[in-house]
């Protein structure tokens, strides 16, 4: 029975391990990714180095977890990717595209 429980601990630590390492990998990507997205850029373009985003904020409704308000004229669509490794609040990169969907600006919140 020592040795099951044993084996269960290790499974799980080697288990944690992994995620960490991927989430790790995966935020370095995306913020590698965000340093190619440049204002006029279509939202294509922007989604193609980044992927999909993990939110999406019309003008009218303000994502709250990072924004105090939505984003305001000419600003028509937000686009929202969010840390993997941290839980939602902690960091985003996020994409201003207008109403033609032509990236407006780029932005990187980090929470304090």
């Amino acid at each position: 029975m020592g040795k099951l429980i044993a084996s269960a601990v290790t499974v799980g630590v080697l288990a944690l391990a992994a995620w960490v390492a991927w989430a790790t990998h995966e935020d370095r990507a995306r913020s590698s990714a965000f340093e190619l997205v440049a204002p006029g850029q279509d939202r294509v373009q922007a989604v193609g180095h980044l992927g999909q985003p993990d939110h999406v904020e019309p003008n009218w409704l303000g994502f709250t977890a990072y924004a105090n308000g939505p984003c305001a004229f000419p600003c028509h669509e937000r686009l929202w990717w969010e840390t993997r490794l941290m839980p939602r609040g902690f960091e985003a990169w996020s994409v201003e595209l207008d109403p033609a969907g032509r990236v407006l600006h780029k932005a990187h919140w980090v929470s304090p």
